[in-house]
């Protein structure tokens, strides 16, 4: 999802929040009292949703990463069958080097 959109919905929501929580304590509506609370309820909202998106992030890089390995895992267990078995012709030697590549290919 789009940043600007991810931001959008979350402050979205956190509008919503502000309302239920004044319809809950309506002292905070107070002029003096209202500025604070909308700040630093935002201001905390916000360092919130900042590290929620880097745990997400991070998890996601984990997720990926663990799926490689066990592809890469997989690749390797039938290359090693395929050697002990002396079936590793040149086909078959293409396929896994492409496989392979796959698997270990840089992105930017």
């Amino acid at each position: 999802m789009n940043d600007l959109v991810k931001k959008l919905i979350f402050e979205v929501v956190v509008r919503e929040v502000l309302k239920k929580i004044f319809l809950a304590a309506p002292f905070l509506t107070w002029p003096i009292v209202n500025p604070l609370f909308i700040w630093g309820f935002t201001w905390a909202a916000g360092k919130i949703y900042d590290e929620m998106a880097l745990v997400v992030s991070f998890q996601v890089i984990a997720l990926k990463t663990d799926e490689q390995v066990r592809k890469y895992d997989a690749v390797v267990k039938e290359i090693v069958a395929s050697q002990e078995k002396d079936v590793l012709d040149e086909k078959t030697r293409e396929e896994y080097r492409r496989r392979l590549a796959d698997l270990i290919r840089l992105r930017a």
